[in-house]
């Protein structure tokens, strides 16, 4: 299981091809571990986690190369950071947490009364 190898970790590292926030962002930070991400702009990511409270962000392949040694070398910080970004995901970017958007939006598109479609989803 992926969140087994990220538990294995220091650090999880992501470079962001199309800058989309893709999956790894969520599964690192979901498994307790400090991740370094490049800079992704303009799609959400600065409105979601902070840099350096929850995740890291780097700029270019020399910046990767020095934040990936200071936080190799800086167990509490990393620590701190990866269990701040952790308790975020699990707080508000879970799998149920899109579900119950979702069905928040199909429900208020829908006309007439409805039942609240997101009462019944469960964390387990």
């Amino acid at each position: 299981m992926i969140s087994e190898i990220y538990r294995s970790c220091k650090i999880v590292f992501n470079y962001s091809i199309r800058n989309d926030i893709n999956m790894r962002v969520f599964e690192a930070l979901g498994a307790g571990r400090c991740l370094l991400t490049n800079a992704i702009q303009a799609n959400g990511l600065e409105e979601l986690f902070r840099d350096r409270e929850h995740l890291v962000v780097y700029h270019s392949p020399r910046e990767l190369w020095t934040l990936l040694e200071y936080y190799l070398t800086h167990d509490e910080e990393r620590e701190r950071i990866a269990q701040q970004g952790r308790a975020l995901v699990h707080e508000h970017h879970t799998y149920v947490h899109r579900v119950q958007t979702i069905l928040q939006i199909v429900g208020s598109a829908l006309p007439g009364p409805h039942v609240h479609m997101t009462e019944n989803i469960c964390a387990s």
